[in-house]
């Protein structure tokens, strides 16, 4: 610790305030500096030593040796210090997510009744915080997992069926610098407990961006580049243009940029002809050799996507355009989970959370509503915890509720084949189509 405040290059130096910077390890990925004012000086020291001492980024805690885990200035608390009134969490070793340990609210916990498990953390450059989840409800969306940023609802989680596992991952969105708030609260509805709820979590990670982007065991792509102005494609073929892999059905489609009403740098529009019903045109991200395997994903490498979408086309009810996870091999069928409008629900309907289940389509109303000319910020990630998989729809980075307190959360499987995608498809009858896409972002490990 002495040499913590040397002044030496990579540690603290005491002056009219304090300018630290960590860590002086040679590598670029983490060094970052801020600066405090003197009274300060003792926390923000103790919470950088404790965030990198001995283990540099990404952070990752999975709960082994105890709930809350031993932190300088109590940074893991139970209950929350944002809830102190709550219930407390505690370490299980029964069922665990990862490892031999989780945290765990109380098995059971009384009805009506709320626990929590809060982290106070200092970031020294932007970062993501993630976690796995398992639920299991006893009274669905009266019991849910909330996740507070800063004080602000992120997350609400819940099951669909009563008395079934589901699990997933939560991915945040970036994160500037400074001190950040996290909480995570059970919420045990009126119904009496039949001792089976569970909510737990697990490898909690606090990611930089700069890891993101630089790990080697990581995968991070951010595609805002797109095609030139104008490209045709053939009938039932593929254009390449990386990273991208484009296909038609049997009649041609065409991609154009700054097309549509959403004219715009980086905005491209990828449309179907009005030639026949079930015409389809997809995008197919597709990684470069040893980034990913081409052509299909599993749910061990938790992929996250997350893209700006929308459409230039008045929605209508031969219309279907998304955002997702889609099988790279069957573009025509709705094997896909993602964001998606459909407009077999109505000209006038809301997106669909839509995600493959044993082979059948599953669908749960989002709340959002289609709306022409606008682009909506929307991601999934897919996670696999103790044997289901589940997938968590976000929304400008929270994943709340949809129509009639539906749950974010959809237990899913993840069939070979599947990419990262945006699509568009006509349904009943021929009529032209546009799917327009401003950016598309891909996190998942390798």
């Amino acid at each position: 610790m002495s040499s913590l405040y040397s002044g030496n290059s990579g540690n603290v130096s005491i002056a009219s305030t304090i300018q630290v910077t960590l860590p002086s390890d040679g590598d670029a990925r983490n060094v970052a500096s801020v600066n405090v004012c003197d009274q300060k000086q003792s926390d923000y020291l103790e919470a950088f030593r404790q965030m990198f001492a001995g283990s540099g980024l990404p952070i990752s805690e999975g709960f082994e040796t105890s709930v809350p885990p031993a932190s300088p200035l109590n940074a893991w608390a139970v209950p929350s210090k944002n809830f102190g009134s709550d219930s407390v969490w505690a370490r299980s070793t029964t069922n665990p997510i990862a490892g031999t340990a989780s945290a765990s609210a109380p098995v059971p916990q009384t009805a009506s009744t709320n626990s929590s498990l809060g982290l106070t953390v200092a970031f020294v450059s932007p970062a993501r915080i993630s976690f796995l989840f398992a639920l299991n409800c006893n009274n669905n969306n009266g019991d849910h997992l909330d996740f507070y940023v800063d004080g602000v609802l992120t997350a609400q989680l819940s099951t669909v069926t009563s008395n079934t596992l589901v699990g997933g991952r939560f991915v945040s969105d970036l994160l500037r610098e400074g001190l950040h708030t996290f909480d995570w609260r059970f919420v045990r509805g009126g119904s009496a407990s039949v001792g089976s709820e569970e909510c737990k979590i697990d490898t909690v990670e606090i990611i930089s961006d700069l890891v993101w982007q630089n790990d080697a065991t990581r995968v991070y792509f951010m595609d805002e580049g797109f095609p030139p102005p104008q490209q045709n494609l053939s009938a039932g073929a593929d254009l390449i243009i990386p990273p991208w892999f484009y296909t038609t059905g049997a009649n041609a489609g065409s991609i154009i940029r700054s097309g549509g009403g959403l004219p715009g740098l980086g905005v491209v529009t990828l449309r179907v002809p009005p030639t026949a019903a079930g015409d389809f045109s997809i995008g197919t991200f597709s990684f470069p050799s040893g980034a990913a395997p081409n052509g299909g994903l599993t749910a061990a490498k938790l992929p996250f996507v997350e893209g700006r979408l929308g459409t230039s086309t008045a929605l209508n009810v031969n219309l279907v355009f998304g955002v997702g996870l889609g099988d790279s091999n069957g573009p025509a069928t709705e094997n896909f989970i993602g964001w998606a409008w459909d407009g077999s629900n109505g000209a006038g309907s809301n997106f669909r959370w839509r995600a493959s289940n044993a082979g059948a389509q599953v669908n749960a109303d989002s709340g959002v509503a289609g709306v022409f000319n606008t682009l909506f910020r929307l991601g999934v990630t897919v996670a696999t915890v103790r044997g289901v998989t589940g997938a968590v729809f976000t929304k400008d980075g929270k994943a709340l509720p949809g129509a009639g307190s539906v749950p974010p959360l959809i237990a899913t499987g993840l069939p070979a084949n599947f990419s990262p995608t945006y699509r568009v498809r006509s349904i009943t009858a021929a009529a032209a189509g546009n799917v327009d896409l401003d950016w598309l972002r891909v996190m998942m490990l390798r």
